[in-house]
Parts: structure tokens; C-alpha cells; sequence
């Protein structure tokens, strides 16, 4: 078990912040304003990069991490009666494709804050072409991560 460092107290601080009165733009207006939506014009985009797994080299465990990432979402949509985009499970897909690759030695390891930062540039682009959210975003970044964690 992992002991507590003081660095864990930022999560504390997040969660305080996240339950003060906000006024101000959402981040998606943000970084939609800011960032090109390059790959709104890209049609089909979503299926193409959940496809991009098959050609992974443990492409089994990312799809298993994918698949038990988009069951948990698709059954918190359902039960809160909220619409989902095709789009909107693509970050997962990413991030478990990452996670595999990093451990599987397709990608460095001494490459990886490379490859996060590539992800998270990519992650932020599907934000500004309104393809994603960062809440889908977050949450798929943390369940991918949870999820390999559990099953690496």
C-alpha cells in the first residue's frame, strides 16, 4: 500500500475548489476558443482510432481496458438519461493504446513523458473540434489507468 504524500493534498484541493460557486467560461469554451477544431472535418475519426487498436501489439489488453471503460460509461449515460456521441469513447481507446504500448516496450519507456504529452495534445484537439469533453476526457484518463493498473 502506498503511503500519503503531501503532494496528495492537491487532490483535496481540487475537490474543495470543485464545491465553491464558479463564475466563468466552461474549459471546453476555453480551449475550443484557443485551439484550432482541426479535426472536426475529419469524418468517421472515431472509428478509426478505436480500429488503430487491432494494430497494437497487445492489442487484446486494450481492448479489454476499452470495453470495461465504455460499459462503465455507456451505463452511467443510461442511467442518467444522458446522450452519448460515438466520439465520446475515442479517449479511452487513446489512453489504453498508450498505456499498452508503454508497457508492452512498443513505445520507450524512457520516451513516455513524450508520449503523454502527444496524447494529451491530441486529447485536446478532439476537445476543440468538439468531438469529446474534458469530463469524458478526466474520466476516461483515470479510469484507463485504474483499469490497466488492475489488470497489467
Amino acid at each position: 500500500m502506498g503511503k500519503l504524500e503531501g503532494y496528495h493534498l492537491v487532490l483535496l484541493i481540487v475537490a474543495y475548489i470543485a464545491t465553491l460557486e464558479r463564475e466563468g467560461k466552461k474549459i471546453d469554451t476555453v480551449i475550443q476558443e484557443r485551439v484550432p477544431g482541426v479535426l472536426a472535418k475529419v469524418p468517421y475519426l472515431e472509428y478509426g482510432i478505436i480500429a488503430s487498436a487491432l494494430m497494437l501489439g497487445s492489442s487484446e489488453h486494450a481492448i479489454l481496458i476499452w470495453t470495461l471503460t465504455s460499459g462503465y460509461k455507456g451505463l452511467m449515460a443510461l442511467i442518467s438519461d444522458e446522450q452519448m456521441k460515438p466520439s465520446f469513447f475515442a479517449p479511452s481507446m487513446i489512453i489504453a493504446g498508450l498505456l499498452v504500448s508503454l508497457y508492452d516496450g512498443t513505445l520507450s519507456r524512457s520516451n513516455m513523458m513524450m508520449s503523454y504529452a502527444l496524447v494529451t495534445v491530441i486529447l485536446i484537439m478532439l476537445v476543440a473540434s468538439q468531438k469529446t469533453t474534458t469530463k469524458n476526457v478526466v474520466e476516461d484518463s483515470v479510469l484507463a489507468h485504474l483499469i490497466f493498473y488492475f489488470t497489467k
